[in-house]
């Protein structure tokens, strides 16, 4: 009987889980109890030691997934994820498929060029799918079996803290990005005025990032930064090119601000204001605290 497999280091996996669809699954969840999570055949909780990095715990993950030749393989698209993927590929002798949209029996589509295309893949056997998870998934009661097991030897040794608040745009279920419409770093003030007003995050575009160094890194939505799907995205004072367009094209709902017409983004939203943003954001911003 076919079945799919989920490695995940938290509770993110709503998505991974939609993916496996109706298959009898296994969470083998690596650092954390991975209880509660509902709609599991059982969970394979896998722990190490208290200051070992959870790479280490790869070839304790490796030897707890025991797929058969037509069972799916998920796992989470994070830095930590991404060398378990490494490491069972390896094992399995599979291959890594990242940007997984939609599976189908024996056929995987995959997005491509950012989300500018999509590739139908057919399995043949094993692979190991690479996958965003940015939402919990539904808590329940499931059977859970703990493993335990020797990686490699690995510590910790020093952490350094940073001092940049980290915004986990991949589960804002609103946000608002900043582009080059704004003149002044100052006035992005107003775009954080209405995703506070909207319970949303703050988020911009590339050269807002890298080059005007306005916001951090991780805030950039786009080709080569995040890539989100929330419930509403709006785009204030961006171009909406290409490379911007295809991190945010998962969002439910688009509307864009935009003082030119003939802007790239309105031929991609749902709606389109056509206006200056340092007119349009504050009243937008009063209306959504009055509604």
């Amino acid at each position: 009987m076919k079945q799919a497999w989920i490695v995940a280091t938290d509770t993110r996996i709503a998505e991974l889980t939609a993916l496996a669809g109706d298959l009898p699954t296994t969470l083998v969840a690596v650092g954390w109890p991975g209880d509660h999570q509902s709609g599991l055949f059982r969970v394979l909780s896998v722990g190490g030691a208290e200051q070992a990095p959870l790479e280490s715990l790869a070839p304790v993950v490796v030897g707890a997934v025991d797929p058969g030749p037509q069972d799916l393989v998920i796992v989470e698209d994070t830095p930590v994820g991404r060398v378990l993927a490494g490491a069972l590929a390896a094992s399995l002798w599979a291959p890594i498929l990242h940007g997984v949209t939609s599976v189908e029996g024996d056929t995987v589509e995959v997005s491509r060029f950012g989300g500018i295309a999509t590739e139908t893949v057919r399995l043949e056997g094993n692979a190991v799918l690479v996958v965003e998870g940015a939402t919990p998934g539904p808590e329940g009661d499931a059977s859970v079996e703990t493993i335990s097991g020797k990686g490699y030897d690995a510590r910790i040794v020093g952490v350094e803290p940073s001092d940049t608040h980290v915004v986990d745009l991949a589960g804002a279920r609103r946000i608002v990005g900043a582009g080059r419409g704004f003149a002044d770093k100052a006035d992005l003030a107003l775009a954080e005025k209405l995703a506070g007003a909207l319970g949303g995050a703050l988020a911009c575009s590339r050269p807002l990032a890298e080059g005007q160094n306005w916001l951090p890194r991780d805030r950039y939505l786009g080709i080569s930064g995040q890539k989100v799907s929330p419930e509403l995205y709006l785009a204030v004072g961006i171009s909406g090119e290409l490379q911007h367009m295809a991190g945010v094209r998962g969002a439910e709902l688009i509307v864009a601000i935009n003082s030119d017409p003939n802007a790239p983004i309105f031929s991609e939203c749902d709606f389109g204001i056509v206006g200056d943003l340092y007119d349009v954001l504050p009243r937008l911003t009063e209306r959504v605290k009055t509604a």
